[in-house]
């Protein structure tokens, strides 16, 4: 059987993993809403960088990848570093419920 003593040492012990899991699952929560705001940005991103490579007649260079599979924007030039400049410093993005 328990004392009271013991007791109190369980119920801090527990109390405290709860605390220290509930941070976990706080912290998780805010990288898995990073990552969908960074994701749905690059999407767009690419689609404008596309969408002016096709109306200029030029075709981009997307032959990096982040690691996740999807190829991202390589610019060799300085022209074409300009022209995704102005894409991304142009683009607004707006997210529902995010902290950006």
């Amino acid at each position: 059987m328990l004392d009271g003593s013991t007791l109190s040492v369980v119920t801090c012990v527990i109390i405290r993993y709860t605390d220290e899991q509930a941070a976990i699952q706080a912290k998780q929560r805010m990288l898995r809403e990073d990552w969908e705001f960074f994701s749905a940005q690059r999407k767009i991103l690419k689609e404008q960088i596309m969408k002016n490579h096709h109306a200029s007649g030029d075709s981009p260079d997307l032959s990096a990848d982040d690691g996740s599979g999807e190829k991202l924007p390589c610019h060799s030039s300085g022209t074409e570093s300009n022209t995704a400049h102005s894409v991304s410093t142009s683009t607004s993005v707006s997210t529902s419920g995010g902290k950006w």
